[in-house]
C-alpha cells in the first residue's frame, strides 16, 4: 500500500487488512509492520470506498497502536478527515483519535499541535445530531 496508486489494488488490499485486523493475534503484527502508517497514506484518496476501508481497518487496529511511535502523519490525516460531511467517516475518525490518544501523552500533544482540538470543535458544529445522545 505504500508504493502503489492503482485504486482497485489498494481497495482490495485494504479489504484484506480489514478482515485480518479483527483478529487480536494479527493486530500487533500489522501495527509493527507499519500497517497504520501505510493506511494513513490513503485517507485523502478521492475513492470513498478506499478511505472507508482504511478507516475501518484503522479503527480495528487503533487499540493496538497506542504505544507506537511515528503516528504523527496518521493523526494529522485523521484530523483532516474530521472535516468530512459524512457522519460515518467523522464518527470513525473521532473514535480512532480517541483510542490513539488515550493514555498517550505524545499523541495528545501531536493532535493539539495539528489543530485537532479546533477541528473537533468544528465537528460538533457540522454534526451536532451525532453527539447529542
Amino acid at each position: 500500500m505504500r508504493s502503489y496508486d492503482y485504486e482497485k489494488l489498494l481497495w482490495t488490499t485494504s479489504r484484506v487488512l480489514k478482515v485480518l485486523s479483527v483478529c487480536s493475534s494479527n493486530k500487533p503484527a500489522i501495527v509493527e509492520a507499519g500497517g497504520m502508517q501505510a493506511l494513513a497514506m490513503h485517507l485523502g484518496n478521492p475513492s470513498q470506498r478506499l478511505v472507508q476501508n482504511c478507516l475501518w481497518t484503522l479503527r480495528n487496529l487503533s487499540d493496538a497502536g497506542t504505544k507506537v511511535d511515528g503516528l504523527e502523519g496518521l493523526l494529522s490525516g485523521l484530523v483532516q478527515v474530521l472535516a468530512s460531511q459524512d457522519v460515518n467517516v467523522v464518527t470513525c475518525a473521532a473514535g480512532i483519535l480517541s483510542n490513539l490518544t488515550c493514555n498517550n501523552q505524545r499523541n495528545k500533544i501531536s493532535k493539539e499541535r495539528g489543530q485537532g482540538c479546533l477541528d473537533l470543535d468544528q465537528v460538533f458544529g457540522y454534526c451536532p445530531s451525532v453527539f447529542r445522545d
